[in-house]
């Protein structure tokens, strides 16, 4: 069971970390590595250790998955062309993007813990 939440939403975990996701959507300009897929779905957040203890980040703790089947998406090596940050440093804040494979899904959870995040939706006029 989830706790939801939506792409701005800030929140803090057992473990430490302060999770902002700032991003998540489609990017048709990233080409991804496995091209198995068609499309890169990317996800920007802003990760912070608010412990006085050095944290290590792990990106395989998130996971994108179809909210409903809850079957999750593969992350894209494409995520390794910048150095993905291992360590926190007590108090500090790192932007981390994530980058998965799709092809025609519309739904996406993105995961952490007990926590998913939503995509904004539009509301319709």
């Amino acid at each position: 069971e989830y706790t939801e939440y939506q792409v701005g939403d800030s929140v803090d975990f057992s473990d430490g970390l302060h999770v902002t996701v700032t991003s998540m959507g489609k990017d048709d300009s990233v080409e991804l590595v496995d091209s198995y897929y068609s499309t890169a779905y990317v996800v920007e957040m802003e990760v912070e250790n608010s412990t006085a203890e050095e944290l290590y980040f792990d990106e395989y703790y998130f996971s994108l998955m179809d909210p409903v089947s809850q079957i999750p998406f593969t992350l894209d090596l494409r995520t390794y062309d910048v150095n993905l940050v291992e360590k926190l440093k007590p108090g500090e804040k790192v932007q981390v993007k994530l980058i998965y494979g799709i092809d025609n899904e519309t739904n996406f959870g993105f995961t952490y813990e007990d926590a998913m995040w939503t995509e904004l939706v539009a509301e319709g006029i």
